[in-house]
């Protein structure tokens, strides 16, 4: 079997999307199924066996850390000598609309994957207004494959009530042995000046949709109540980062961090601090409980599900800092509940591989291409698979 993956970027550590796809790579390769993989990104440190073609693109205005791909002269002459049996779009815009085309043309198989939830987004830049167009876009879009993956509950039911048919949910994997408690380093938590107190660490893009104004009010509690108790430990970078440092002086802004640095990042903190509302997933979320740290994160979005799955942090109601304040207070004064959180989470990821994951995707593959479906018959497929 031969897939043609859009995978926008494709890069193994950019983001929880880029792992994703990057890992699901890994599974079809173990698997010894082809791949094709068209991308606009630079591919660095690529170990995998896979045919790569470079997409030309252009930033979105609103979201910098994004871009979207054009279809080329060339591509159609590309699809034809790959000769895929099933495409796989992770991005729905104009190359995922050539794509969607190209497979209806040569009767083959589409599915999509929903990674990013852009109308959400939409709100951060006061731009709400657009939101049902946007999704009425994408129910268009996505309504034209033959299965529309989700990686969470959440996020599944969020796309079936703007009329999005035939979800499945295809969840995350985490590698434990690269996120681990093992990874925990005095001489990192010394650098930090946090011998002796706990450490709360935020570890993701700095960017207005991620609720760093919430991250900020617990901050702020803590300046206010105990300045000298906790150590604020900043782990990304993005737009926001020069004002987030001048509003948190007492913190600690590493970077991006990749590899080793960031296991050892997680793996030295106490707890995580995500208040973002607006994830599909939380791929951060499940690598922080991985690495031994109970997490606090929003009770809207798709870490509330890891959360309730796992029994591995709390959740606050979103947009509210006193909450999260609350939430985080109550784990650092708690040390027995803090450590069953631990191990609550400790136990969860360990049963979490990216094979057992990925592996449903790929009998989902070869029954598409074995036996093809249509959008009249896709619920008939869905409910016998």
């Amino acid at each position: 079997m031969k897939v043609a993956l859009y995978a926008g970027m494709f890069r193994r550590d950019h983001d929880g999307a880029t792992r994703t796809l990057y890992r699901l790579a890994e599974s079809l390769h173990h698997h010894e199924i082809d791949i094709g993989v068209w991308s606009f990104s630079q591919v660095d440190n690529l170990d995998l066996p896979v045919s790569l073609f470079h997409l030309p693109s252009i930033q979105l205005p609103f979201f910098p850390d994004y871009r979207f791909s054009l279809p080329y002269g060339r591509i159609k002459r590309e699809l034809d000598a790959f000769q895929p049996d099933l495409i796989h779009i992770s991005v729905p815009d104009l190359m995922g609309l050539f794509l969607l085309r190209y497979g209806a043309q040569k009767r083959l198989p589409v599915v999509a994957s929903f990674h990013t939830d852009f109308p959400s987004y939409l709100s951060s830049f006061g731009l709400q207004f657009l939101q049902k167009s946007l999704w009425d876009w994408l129910a268009w879009f996505f309504n034209q494959a033959d299965i529309v993956y989700a990686p969470s509950r959440h996020t599944a039911n969020n796309l079936e009530e703007h009329g999005i048919q035939g979800v499945r949910i295809w969840s995350r994997g985490i590698d434990t042995q690269i996120f681990n408690p093992r990874h925990r380093r005095r001489e990192l938590r010394r650098n930090w000046n946090a011998d002796s107190r706990p450490v709360i660490l935020y570890c993701g893009r700095l960017v207005p949709y991620k609720g760093l104004d919430v991250f900020q009010g617990v901050y702020d509690r803590f300046q206010k109540t105990a300045p000298d108790s906790v150590r604020f430990v900043i782990a990304g970078d993005g737009p926001l980062r020069e004002d987030l440092q001048r509003q948190m002086p007492a913190a600690i802004f590493t970077g991006f961090l990749r590899g080793t640095d960031l296991s050892r990042a997680y793996a030295s903190a106490d707890l995580f601090l995500f208040p973002s509302a607006t994830e599909t997933f939380g791929n951060v979320v499940q690598e922080a409980i991985a690495s031994g740290i109970p997490a606090v994160v929003s009770d809207q979005g798709g870490p509330q599900e890891i959360i309730g799955e796992s029994g591995g942090g709390l959740a606050a109601a979103a947009g509210d800092s006193d909450d999260f304040y609350s939430k985080c207070r109550k784990l650092l004064d708690q040390p027995r509940l803090h450590r069953q959180l631990r191990r609550n989470g400790l136990d969860y990821t360990q049963k979490r591989t990216w094979e057992m994951i990925n592996g449903r995707v790929i009998r989902d593959y070869r029954l598409l291409v074995d036996h093809p479906t249509t959008a009249s018959n896709r619920s008939l497929w869905l409910r016998a698979s």
